[in-house]
């Protein structure tokens, strides 16, 4: 195994454990190892244990593996996931960390906290659904602190996105999924398909302005990234769209050729080629299959540069035409 392998599992160790802890960590153990003045005081304390000490890495190991279930490489997983769940419903420590964040702390990952709220609010609407249906009259558990810190967290972009004309709906919703684009370098595939599986949704009831919206979430530098994964999406999803969505569809097509064909030539070749490296991959597992446009057909009078770049790796490697 290299040095890089061995420093990656170590580090996801480290989060895991770190997850482990923030759950399972006990505030009776930890009053009885300080001396403090009252309750309250090591109530405080223990708090910005969790917060300080636990959470950042908390938060990076949810993010990363926390959308496994019964996968073998993932053992303990959905334990561990279900004990910090469980302290971010304690509502003492959503005030805290809410007064923390208004007090202008800075808390390491805390960007990233809104997808982990939403995944719970999702799962107590879904309970707390069962339980009225069973006993109309049952107390039923109440998440608006949750969401009010999560849009607290997502204060700075919900305004931005106010400004450029997103509806406040469409804005949460994304703002869920990816709060900030660091997310994408912690889990590329799961954080890029949630993020136009919103898309997609909101598009059967409104126009989205998808450009917009990109600018306001992505730098440059992460714009090759979903150029390439929305290129990757397989074909075979458009015929399961509404006409609205399938308009959503073109605009995106639109929007990656027109982005990509102001690229240089290098940055238009790294796109074909992860482009290319993905098929190859899909097609040795039995899983490649046509995806949102045919590149080798784009006109060269309507994308100059980019054609040159696929004519140019046909030419360099004609077994690779079947994949352009």
């Amino acid at each position: 195994m290299s040095k890089n392998k061995n420093n990656d599992k170590k580090n996801f160790n480290l989060i895991r454990d770190d997850a482990k802890d923030f759950g399972k960590a006990d505030f009776k153990k930890f009053k009885k190892k300080g001396w403090f003045d009252s309750k309250k005081e090591a109530k405080k304390a223990f708090y910005a244990y969790l917060t300080d000490e636990k959470l950042p890495g908390t938060i990076e190991f949810v993010i990363r593996s926390g959308y496994y279930r019964n996968n073998k490489d993932n053992d303990g997983v959905q334990e561990i996931k279900d004990g910090v769940y469980a302290r971010l419903c304690d509502e003492d420590y959503i005030k805290y960390l809410k007064k923390s964040i208004k007090d202008g702390s800075k808390i390491k990952n805390m960007k990233f906290l809104p997808i982990i709220f939403k995944d719970i609010i999702d799962k107590v609407i879904v309970t707390n659904k069962e339980l009225i249906e069973k006993d109309p009259n049952a107390s039923v558990y109440d998440v608006r602190d949750l969401t009010e810190l999560m849009l607290i967290i997502n204060k700075k972009k919900l305004k931005k996105m106010e400004k450029c004309g997103i509806d406040n709906k469409l804005a949460i919703d994304i703002l869920t999924v990816i709060p900030d684009e660091d997310v994408v370098s912690i889990s590329q595939i799961h954080r890029l398909k949630s993020f136009f599986d919103v898309l997609y949704a909101h598009a059967k009831t409104a126009d989205i302005p998808f450009d917009d919206i990109v600018d306001v979430l992505f730098s440059e530098d992460i714009i090759p990234t979903i150029i390439a994964f929305a290129l990757l999406e397989k074909k075979n999803r458009f015929s399961s769209l509404d006409d609205n969505q399938k308009k959503f569809y073109l605009t995106v097509s639109n929007w990656c050729f027109k982005t990509m064909e102001k690229l240089s030539k290098d940055g238009i070749e790294k796109i074909v080629d992860v482009y290319i490296n993905t098929r190859k991959k899909d097609d040795a597992n039995g899983k490649d299959s046509a995806r949102r446009y045919n590149l080798a057909s784009l006109s060269e009078s309507e994308y100059p540069r980019i054609y040159r770049v696929v004519q140019k790796v046909i030419g360099n490697s004609p077994d690779v035409k079947k994949y352009l």
